[in-house]
């Protein structure tokens, strides 16, 4: 994949505040107790995208530096090549309304559960 050599550089690591152990890939937000969490709700800000699969209270390592290329799972809308992407309810991604928070630009089209680069 085109962004896993790039992981490497600067990744930031919190314990996980729920099990991630089927969410990699998955947005991730640091909350008040300095733990990773799934994002607020849809279209919500997100620290980063988690790149591992921590049980909860183990170390999630999220991936966090702009203009790279990272790895996203689609949500239920999945998303469309070259559309701006936000968290959806479950912290996959989504195509973003104009309201959203902008996380980065979806590089390929997918389907809900499939895997695509951002």
């Amino acid at each position: 994949m085109a962004g896993e050599a790039l992981f490497q550089e600067h990744p930031a690591s919190y314990p996980a505040s729920v099990s991630f152990a089927t969410k990699q890939y998955y947005f991730g937000t640091v909350n008040t107790s300095r733990k990773v969490a799934l994002p607020a709700g849809q279209g919500e800000h997100s620290d980063g995208v988690v790149i591992n699969t921590p049980a909860a209270d183990e170390s999630a390592t999220l991936w966090m530096q702009p203009g790279t290329v990272v790895p996203v799972i689609a949500g239920t809308n999945g998303v469309t090549n070259g559309n701006e992407v936000t968290p959806d309810v479950d912290g996959r991604g989504e195509n973003a309304a104009s309201a959203d928070w902008v996380m980065g630009k979806a590089l390929a089209t997918a389907a809900v559960g499939v895997q695509f680069d951002m």
